[in-house]
């Protein structure tokens, strides 16, 4: 506090001169007299610091106006006054301290106003004569922040009006000048005491760790871009009618405080305690003209002259980056919600913008921050990623923040915005409040029963958070499709099984959802349950847990949220002829479930090598079975099967790349050969060799086919375990039939358990792996689990880096490219492209236009690598690839995209618009290569190809505009190859090279794509 920048109203220059010294002089005096201490003090009202004030001092204003008083906040005793001249100033202000240890309020009026300071004086240690040699000037402040402490204080006090008021004392509250001087202090006051070089004022609440603190008036547009908030509460208070909360803010990366903040959103709440079986729940204090939940409404101000309309919640700035706010609202008066001292409660603020409320030129201060160079319009706001939200639980009628073994705790905590984030990113990327708002424990506090509106279903608070949520992420699975403060469930779908409760609920009490079962938590997600006919009819909650946590194993809840699909009843083995062979037959676990008695299975890959005339690769592998390697059955005949109680198998794949388009070395996978593992059961098999198991149980599969030869051009040679998913006369995904609960029918092969086990690959020994773009791990902190719900390749094929196995660049169908990075990229921006991204469409409504990406699509890292999509990762520049060395890098050798290629017309349901494409025409055989014959068959020149990098973006960016700027800048969309391979894209000439100087703001791939 000492030496913080303010601009003060009102300005007391107090030059006590101690007896014990001698001096004098400065026009303010102190003497020893039988009565105590007293003490003359001069001055002058700074004019200059109230410029956006109207009026002026004036000598003949009436009553007291013009006049400063001083009082002893113990017992209200006006102890002198003095008047302020027309020019501002005042002299002999004298009066005597009653005791050593006094709370003074230093009471000012004017035309502007009343304004107020507290200043405890200490004058019980004093230094022993001739230590002190000279004056020391004390400043103690008089301004609109003093007056607002003397509030805080007061309210902390309990009293009911402000110190320095008739019958506003501290004896009237049984109070002590320690109880006064503490909390004085802790408002960010001071305290006038003795020290060695004389009187001084002093406090503690200021943190040097916090200091230096930058000024909010002085960050720049890109600081706000750049700064990511943290803070916290410190403590909260509720001793009158207006919650006082104590906290911080600072710039996380340094820790160091940002002071000068004047605009939050505060919010409280009151926990409801559990009754009759029901959950606990929040009600908010602040609610708008239609009764909804809302934040502390800030002042508002006369657009005309500036002056305060309606006072606000009030923010004390102590200098530092910590600040004291009273809120505005009474939240003893709300009928409501009443108010209860016992109950936990809970302050959330919101911390955003470096605004400061008023009107800029007529409200001292108002500011309405930096300039944006882009827009030249004021931004206030810090990023979405930088908002900090600041949480506080406790109990008024203690003041104790709650914990749990002394380590702040949180009520309900149920709900991360960790677990949120797996998704979504940063909440504050969803849109709207979220900006704000990105923590759950803030959403809960408005998120709650009261938080409704006339279109929502009768009956039903579906703004409470408990239902709101379930509803929306039931999404597109809601029956019947309901519309929820706006938004509509049937246009939500969700990434992965909606059972998988654990996904969200993970906090400290997030198993309550298996554990307290609710009417309004599970009627939101099964919401055709009638509970008054419900076994016998449910007008509360009090027996939901009798049968739902353990009393009928049947409904126990959570086993009935075990993520587990049923069979496919369209898969081939249950309608032969007509049924899907791509589908499950089986039984298959979702979300990285293994129900009871299943088997978890997982694979190994110790090498791959390339040997022998011709070559033939060799994979080195085991598979475990609960984490021990398993012996598969000896070979007896076709029916054998690869383990007990299974039936089924995985595959064994080997993939590479063969020269293609002229260039030697592609850095994309072309090839890929592939055995059933069961089959190399039968030693007269022609596929290949199985030998082992060895003493750590691998066993070693050789591909041995004339088809399976390794030519010597190959590159990135990679060998891979797992993917089988195709149901057939001899095949079907390794499926375990020996559980009742999923039981299997040996005649229709239908029925068993499928719980996919994670591929594995492994490049081979002497090659170089091919570059790796995106992380499994990312993909599954949304998904769970590749493969199932939403459900593809019965999630046999659930690792994001071998996708490019088979869809490589080559693949193609209905107009689209199959590889990997542009179908996955379509798929995701599918609802924010420019047209139907049509690939596998069901019929001219469904197809994934309707896919909802819950992230913020921007973040290209939210399932990319770092460095891999935007070829700053130096691979990009690696001319080596396996036994194959070049004097081309990476980038020159990547191949182009296939769209449309075949010997027939091409069918497609929703086919691609805006490109050079038609369903009747015969765009030519694509590229093959025979590895038995080591013969290459190029694709024909007038097939339809993107070029590489192109590929990715227009997946996305499919507007018109974005194809004009690509086809301009050496991109090819939809051009027959023969033409395309002959331009060259120089995207990379102003998106590659952060030098790059041709731009004010350089436009790296990433950062057009800015998103943190």
């Amino acid at each position: 506090m000492i030496g913080r920048n303010l601009r003060y109203l009102v300005a007391l220059l107090v030059c006590v001169l101690l007896p014990l010294a001698g001096c004098s002089g400065g026009g303010s005096s102190t003497k020893i007299t039988s009565k105590g201490t007293e003490v003359t003090v001069g001055g002058k009202v700074d004019v200059a610091k109230a410029a956006a004030k109207t009026a002026f001092l004036s000598s003949t204003s009436a009553g007291a106006v013009n006049n400063v008083f001083v009082y002893n906040a113990q017992d209200g005793a006006q102890l002198g006054t003095a008047a302020i001249g027309s020019d501002g100033s005042f002299s002999g202000l004298t009066f005597t301290l009653p005791a050593t240890k006094t709370v003074l309020v230093f009471k000012a009026v004017v035309a502007q106003g009343t304004f107020r300071s507290l200043v405890p004086v200490d004058l019980s240690s004093p230094p022993a004569a001739g230590v002190i040699t000279g004056s020391n000037p004390i400043n103690i402040q008089i301004s609109q922040q003093s007056t607002d402490i003397t509030r805080a204080v007061s309210a902390l006090m309990g009293l009911t009006g402000l110190l320095g008021d008739a019958n506003q004392t501290l004896a009237s509250a049984t109070k002590t000048y320690t109880d006064c001087a503490q909390a004085v202090v802790n408002s960010g006051g001071q305290i006038l005491a003795y020290s060695t070089s004389g009187l001084a004022l002093s406090g503690t609440l200021s943190n040097g760790d916090l200091l230096p603190a930058s000024a909010a008036s002085t960050l720049t547009y890109d600081d706000l871009n750049n700064t990511q908030l943290d803070g916290r509460i410190t403590s909260a208070y509720i001793p009158g009618n207006n919650p006082i909360v104590n906290f911080t803010v600072v710039n996380k990366a340094t820790g160091k405080g940002i002071a000068g903040l004047r605009t939050f959103g505060l919010h409280v709440a009151q926990l409801k305690p559990e009754t009759a079986g029901a959950n606990s729940y929040w009600l908010n204090y602040i609610l708008n003209s239609t009764n909804r939940p809302t934040s502390d409404p800030v002042t508002t101000f006369n657009s005309s002259t500036g002056a305060v309309n309606v006072q606000g919640y009030t923010v004390i700035d102590h200098g530092d980056g910590s600040y004291t706010a009273i809120f505005g609202s009474n939240v003893k008066n709300v009928s409501s919600v009443p108010y209860d001292a016992s109950l936990v409660h809970r302050i959330g603020i919101s911390v955003r913008s470096v605004a400061v409320p008023g009107v800029v030129g007529k409200t001292a201060g108002a500011y309405l921050g930096p300039i944006n160079p882009q827009t030249n319009a004021n931004s206030a706001n810090f990023a979405v990623r930088g908002v900090a939200n600041l949480i506080y639980d406790f109990t008024p009628a203690t003041g104790a923040m709650l914990t749990n073994n002394g380590v702040q705790a949180f009520a309900r905590d149920i709900v991360t915005s960790a677990a949120c984030n797996q998704c979504h990113d940063k909440l504050g990327f969803s849109g709207g409040h979220f900006a704000s708002r990105p923590d759950t424990k803030l959403c809960v506090m408005c998120h709650t029963p009261q938080n409704k509106l006339s279109t929502d279903v009768a009956g039903e608070t579906n703004g409470d958070f408990t239902p709101f949520i379930h509803k929306i992420h039931m999404g597109e699975e809601l029956s019947p499709a309901e519309t929820i403060l706006g938004v509509s469930t049937a246009e939500i779908t969700y990434p992965q099984d909606i059972r998988n409760c654990a996904m969200c609920h993970k906090g400290v009490d997030g198993n309550n959802w298996k554990t307290k079962p609710s009417r309004k938590a599970c009627g939101s997600c099964h919401s055709s349950v009638v509970w008054a006919s419900h076994e016998g009819g449910q007008s509360s909650d009090a027996s939901c847990a009798a049968c739902h946590t353990g009393g009928i194993a049947a409904v126990e809840v959570s086993a009935a949220h075990v993520p587990v699909i049923a069979p496919d009843p369209n898969n081939i083995f249950s309608t032969p002829g007509t049924g899907n062979s791509r589908t499950n037959a089986a039984y298959v676990a979702a979300a990285g479930a293994v129900p009871a008695g299943a088997a978890k299975i997982t694979y190994e890959i110790s090498s791959v090598t390339v040997a022998g005339s011709p070559a033939k690769a060799a994979i080195k592998f085991r598979m475990l079975k609960d984490g021990a390697p398993v012996t598969f059955n000896t070979y007896v005949d076709a029916t054998t099967e690869l383990l007990p109680n299974f039936v089924g198998s995985p595959s064994l794949y080997v993939v590479y790349a063969v020269p293609q388009d002229g260039i030697t070395a592609p850095a994309d996978f072309n090839k890929s050969i592939n055995v059933y593992l069961k089959d190399l059961l039968n030693p007269a098999n022609t596929k290949g060799t199985l030998t082992g198991p060895d003493g750590s149980g691998y066993y070693t599969a050789t591909l041995t086919a004339a088809t399976s030869t390794i030519p010597a051009a190959a590159t990135m040679v990679t060998g891979g375990v797992g993917y089988s998913y195709q149901l057939g006369a001899t095949t079907q995904p390794l499926t375990q039939t020996n559980l009742a609960a999923y039981p299997y029918n040996s005649g229709t092969k239908v029925g068993g358990l499928i719980v996919a086990a994670p591929n594995v690959a492994k490049v081979a020994t002497n090659y170089k792996a091919r570059r790796v773009i995106v992380s499994n791990d990312k993909c599954n902190a949304c998904h769970v689990q590749l493969g199932v719900a939403p459900s593809f390749h019965v999630g046999q094929r659930n690792d994001a880096p071998t996708c490019a196995f088979c869809h490589t660049v080559n693949q193609a169908s209905s107009g689209y490219s199959a590889n990997a990075s542009t179908f996955v990229h379509g798929i995701h921006a599918a609802a924010k492209r420019s047209t139907q991204f049509g690939w596998h469409a069901v019929d001219a409504t469904t197809g994934y236009w309707e896919i909802s990406y819950p992230g913020y699509l921007r973040n290209c890292e939210q399932c990319h690598l770092a460095g891999m999509y935007d070829f700053s990762n130096s691979v990009y520049t690696s001319t080596t690839s396996g036994t194959y060395t070049t004097a081309t890098p990476i980038l020159d050798r990547l191949l182009y995209t296939t769209v449309a290629s075949g010997t027939s017309t091409i069918s497609s349901t929703v086919p691609p618009t805006g490109v050079n494409f038609s369903t009747g025409t015969v765009y030519g055989a694509g590229f093959s290569y025979a590895a038995d014959t080591d013969t290459t068959t190029p694709a024909a020149g007038t097939t339809l190809v993107t070029s590489p990098i192109t590929a990715a973006c227009f997946s996305c960016h499919d507007s018109s505009l974005a194809k004009e700027h690509m086809v301009a800048n050496g991109g090819s969309i939809y051009l027959d190859r023969t033409t395309a391979l002959g331009r060259k894209e120089t995207c990379l000439i102003c998106h590659g090279s952060a030098a790059n100087t041709l731009n004010t703001t350089v436009p790296t791939i990433k950062a057009v794509h800015r998103w943190w």
